[in-house]
């Protein structure tokens, strides 16, 4: 079966289709959640992405950026107030942006925006 592909991204061992009705599918390898279809697992067939949580599909999709074992959909139409982008997959050293260093198997909002930076790290040791 085919679909309507506006564009694809690439991530490090699998693509993602953007549609045509602003929905995305994702195929390759999956162990780290990167399909974004709630398993973590590897398909030789595109699976739609879920919604945020694992519930319904993700819609509204403007943009879809891969990288190593990430992806991340920018919305195509936002307002304020609106989250956003959603990510999955490989979220070990925070890529997913949600506040948590973990994997997510399906789309995720980012975590809150610290209103200032982190305190720098202790000075080394002179002794």
């Amino acid at each position: 079966a085919s679909f309507p592909v506006q564009s694809m991204t690439a991530f490090g061992g699998g693509f993602c289709a953007l549609r045509s009705d602003t929905t995305a599918a994702c195929w390759g390898y999956g162990v780290d959640g990167e399909l974004g279809n709630g398993t973590f697992a590897t398909r030789n067939v595109p699976y739609q992405v879920k919604g945020v949580g694992g519930t319904g599909t993700l819609t509204n999709i403007g943009r879809l950026y891969g990288s190593g074992a990430s992806v991340c959909a920018v919305p195509a139409t936002a307002s304020v107030g609106d989250s956003g982008p959603f990510c999955w997959g490989e979220g070990f050293f925070g890529q997913l942006a949600s506040g948590a260093n973990a994997k997510s198997a399906t789309p995720v909002p980012p975590g809150p925006i610290p209103s200032e930076a982190p305190p720098p790290p202790p000075a080394p040791s002179t002794r």
